[in-house]
């Protein structure tokens, strides 16, 4: 009985983390406070990272069929940038991210509609396998990214100055 117990809590508990697919990394090289997460979303440091784990912010949510607007609100301790690292908890499973905006630091082209000479989002750090125009929330690109592929932008932060990252975000078909 005990053996099925745990089997079936184990289950349950591997069910409830695949569903948390949405997943933006913070990594910074100054501390970071997550002041607020919407409804949803929940934040956790990296544990794993010991004495530095404030240094990286995980933000997750479960995904949904249809695009919904998500926000979280954090403030760095010190000046400093953070990689913002916008990708899915897993390796076979794809989100579709868009609209990435941000207040109280400067993100360029959260839209992903302005393209560089190689064809990829400008301000961006991803492989074209990651850019997506599968019904984009608004224009024609949004980012389809997973654990391994992912987008990348570095941003800059003023130490005590609270920065709000809102993105919109749905399960990939």
């Amino acid at each position: 009985m005990k053996k099925m117990l745990f089997a079936l809590a184990l289950t349950i508990s591997a069910a409830g983390f695949a569903a948390e697919d949405i997943r933006i990394d913070l990594a910074a090289n100054t501390g970071l406070v997550c002041n607020s997460v919407s409804r949803g979303l929940t934040a956790s440091p990296a544990i794993w990272m010991k004495e530095k784990q404030d240094q990286r912010l995980l933000i997750r949510a479960s995904s949904t069929p249809d695009w919904k607007q998500y926000s979280f609100q954090i403030t760095p301790k010190g000046d400093g940038t953070i990689d913002l690292n916008i990708m899915s908890n897993q390796k076979n499973r794809n989100v579709c991210y868009d609209k990435v905006q941000v207040k109280g630091a400067i993100l360029k082209n959260g839209d992903f509609e302005t393209m560089n000479s190689k064809g990829l989002p400008e301000g961006w750090i991803l492989n074209t396998e990651v850019l997506s125009s599968e019904g984009a929330a608004s224009g024609k690109y949004c980012v389809r990214a997973n654990h391994d592929r992912r987008a990348m932008q570095r941003i800059r932060v003023k130490a005590g100055q609270m920065v709000e990252i809102s993105f919109m975000a749905k399960s990939a078909k």
